[in-house]
């Protein structure tokens, strides 16, 4: 049985993954600060309602910045992979507290990376296809496409950790790493 660690696993996007990764008989951990004081107990029921037999769901209410917790329920779970998703996410929330967006978005998403590299586990993050910015002539854009200078503080900080998991890929090349650039997403999930 594959299992994945989500960090904001209680989030939008971490919520939907957790939901459907069950209902394919994974095992799921979901570590989440509850920034937004989502409720917990609503999400965690609407994540296990079509779990498959065989899955099996952990979560703990963890912040990103606590990398001792954090490490703990890695080594306890042993991933086979983990995606992270905690991260303060849009142009507005950035931009109304810089440097709160910096020390999570940035600071405290570099010692998740860290980890994940120092424990071998594959990390899938999710980086946003705002670096592309508003484009003047539509047009079919690449990962390698040039990206114009970010204007706001949530694109500035997911390209700073874009450069940083580069960076850190060409020093270990072992390293396994996938950066997704998503663009808006929408839709139906426990955490709306």
């Amino acid at each position: 049985m594959k299992k994945i660690f989500i960090t904001g696993g209680l989030g939008y996007i971490g919520s939907k993954l957790a939901k459907e990764a069950l209902s394919k008989e994974f095992s799921v951990f979901l570590y989440d600060s509850l920034i937004y004081k989502q409720d917990y107990k609503k999400i965690v029921k609407e994540i296990e309602s079509k779990k498959a037999k065989n899955s099996k769901l952990e979560w703990v209410i963890g912040d990103i910045r606590n990398t001792e917790l954090l490490k703990e329920k890695l080594l306890k779970f042993k991933p086979d992979f983990l995606f992270h998703f905690s991260e303060i996410v849009g142009v507005y929330a950035c931009n109304h507290n810089p440097a709160y967006t910096e020390e999570i978005n940035y600071e405290a998403s570099k010692k998740v990376i860290d980890l994940a590299e120092k424990l071998k586990i594959p990390l899938i993050y999710n980086s946003t296809s705002s670096l592309y910015g508003n484009q003047k002539n539509p047009r079919l854009l690449k990962e390698n496409s040039p990206l114009p200078a970010s204007t706001d503080n949530y694109c500035k900080n997911k390209l700073k950790m874009e450069k940083y998991i580069s960076q850190k890929r060409k020093l270990n090349p072992k390293f396994k790493v996938l950066i997704l650039r998503p663009a808006t997403v929408w839709g139906i999930a426990p955490r709306m």
